[in-house]
């Protein structure tokens, strides 16, 4: 799993998306849209797993 920025018009949400194989090909699935991201100050994280 990874966290992903979507941009939608001139919006920006972050997303969790996880890799999965389908018919021998790698689909991303999202898990969850989190929220809109805002112009200023990030926050960057890690989740190990």
């Amino acid at each position: 799993m990874f966290f992903r920025q979507k941009r939608s018009g001139k919006r920006v949400y972050l997303q969790i998306v996880e890799n999965r194989w389908e018919q021998g090909r790698s689909k991303q699935r999202v898990i969850a849209t989190l929220g809109r991201l805002q112009n200023g100050p990030s926050l960057i994280f890690w989740v190990g797993g």
